[in-house]
Formats: structure tokens, sequence, C-alpha cells
């Protein structure tokens, strides 16, 4: 993806480190810290999002995450995100649905990344997202 905002310029070596408790933190987050915890944001929501959602429920899950692909700082990746929406819709049936959707979201962009993909069954998930005891880190990518 050509993508122009400052957002994308990817961080090589930390000159700008801030700490909040015992966590460091680059200044200003590079597109691979905005990524991994833009995905980690939705693949918790998706592991926490109820089994039976009601109609509200679905509605406002259904606009933040329409939103979140408006606000997002990377404007190529938000575009992205957008048309892969446009042709899978996000899955709001219940936990199960919402959860593999996103994963299956998350491993197309991660392809095309040339990344690894995740295991999109719903105990992998529940491992990772839900149920995670330290280290959870193998599952970064």
């Amino acid at each position: 993806m050509d993508c122009q905002d400052d957002i994308c310029n990817e961080t090589h070596i930390s000159l700008n480190i801030a700490f909040s408790g015992d966590i460091e933190v680059e200044c200003p987050p590079d597109k691979n810290i905005v990524g991994q915890s833009g995905w980690a944001l939705l693949h918790t929501m998706a592991a926490h999002y109820p089994d039976k959602p009601s109609e509200e429920c679905k509605k406002i899950h259904q606009k933040f995450i329409q939103s979140f692909s408006r606000v997002y700082p990377c404007k190529s990746c938000a575009s992205h995100f957008r048309y892969m929406m446009k042709n899978q819709p996000p899955e709001l049936e219940n936990r199960e649905k919402l959860s593999i959707w996103m994963c299956n979201m998350h491993n197309e962009v991660n392809k095309m990344l040339m990344k690894p993909v995740f295991s999109c069954d719903m105990q992998s998930l529940d491992e990772r997202w839900r149920k995670a005891e330290p280290p959870c880190n193998s599952f970064i990518d």
C-alpha cells in the first residue's frame, strides 16, 4: 500500500521513548504499533461481544467498526478496511461469528503484508483474546 501519511513512516530506531508505568511507548507510534494496537482493540472487542446481542448492541458495534475505518490514521489502510467490509460486512449475529470475521479480516491484511496468518477457530481466538495467561506474546504478529 502506498501511504504518504505521517503514520505510515516506519520507525527503525526509537529516538523518543515515553514511559507509562513500566511500559515503553514510542513517541509518536509508527504504523506497526498503531496497527498492532488497533487489531488488539478490535479482536478484544469481538472476544467480549455478547453471545446473544440485542439489536441495539449490533447497531452500536456496526457503527463503531465503520467509524474506526473512517478515523484510522493511515488513510490507505482505512480505505482498504472499508473496501474489505463492503465485500464482507461484519458478522454481528454473535460473539463467535464476529470473532471469526475479525480474524479473517486480520488474516487478509496479513496476507497482503506477507505476514503470518492466525488460526481462526474459537479455541485459538479465545486463548489469545479472552482467556490468555502470560505469556500470550507468542501470538503477536
